[in-house]
């Protein structure tokens, strides 16, 4: 936060008098600015992503035809975002006009990028079909959304290892659709690759914190399968509980904490998996 914020308000009083960069410091400006998104969604400091993506706006309006791709990575942030602050609405509308812009402007044979920002999209949509329990929708566009990357990863084998965390989420929804549907083998046979990556990348030295954090999700779903299993449920709270000592300015930690304590108390009561 002594670092990002600064250094915003610098880049923006930049943007604001005219000063425009070279074509690589641009590049760098716009990875900065999502680096600083990043930060402010994790921590939650909204008013902060609403300054950034404002100057991103601006950016964009200035070099709209160097930045197409770029401008979709920044469409579908918005989309993630506003779905994390539960407008859903607009997340709609911000992955609706990315994945228009990417059918007008790429070619039908979409290449690496083109094909992984597509995937992203979907994967987007089928988050919000999936917090509206509209399962069967969530379910076939998961499904889109992990073909688009399998075809990403056959135009470019060399991709597979840095795409490994995409695969892994989107398997991970793909259980979550199978599970709305009461499809206990298919959600089982998603988890368990989904967990499987996790735990491959989580296991890397200096591994991103979101390794363990999306083991210990994953790990939480598994435990849901019947009949029941607590000892899924023990890891990951371990995990939480080792990101909440190191990362105290994240405030979704203790909520993730809190969850997996209630799912140890329901997962314990046989009788909630009578039906």
């Amino acid at each position: 936060e002594n670092i990002l914020y600064p250094v915003s308000k610098m880049t923006l009083r930049a943007v604001e008098e005219h000063v425009w960069p070279e074509r690589d410091l641009f590049d760098a400006i716009v990875s900065f600015f999502f680096q600083s998104i990043y930060f402010a969604v994790e921590t939650e400091k909204w008013w902060l992503v609403d300054i950034i993506y404002s100057s991103l706006v601006g950016l964009y309006k200035k070099s709209i035809e160097d930045s197409m791709i770029a401008l979709l990575t920044f469409l579908y942030g918005l989309g993630v975002t506003m779905h994390r602050r539960q407008d859903t609405d607009q997340a709609k509308k911000f992955y609706s006009v990315a994945r228009k812009i990417l059918q007008e402007i790429c070619r039908p044979d979409f290449d690496l990028i083109e094909l992984c920002i597509l995937s992203n999209i979907t994967y987007g949509q089928a988050r919000i079909a999936a917090s509206s329990r509209n399962h069967t929708a969530a379910l076939s566009t998961y499904q889109a959304s992990l073909t688009h990357y399998q075809q990403a990863i056959a135009s470019n084998p060399a991709s597979a290892s840095a795409l490994q965390r995409d695969l892994a989420l989107i398997q991970l929804g793909l259980a979550d659709a199978h599970m709305g549907l009461q499809d206990w083998p298919a959600a089982e046979q998603a988890l368990a690759k989904s967990v499987a990556i996790f735990r491959q990348l989580a296991a890397v030295p200096r591994a991103p914190r979101h390794a363990r954090e999306d083991l210990a999700i994953a790990l939480a779903r598994q435990a849901l399968l019947p009949p029941g299993d607590l000892a899924p449920l023990q890891e990951a709270e371990d995990l939480l509980q080792q990101l909440c000592a190191e990362f105290v300015e994240v405030p979704a930690y203790p909520r993730e904490l809190n969850a997996v304590r209630e799912l140890q108390s329901l997962v314990a009561v046989p009788s909630c998996y009578a039906d």
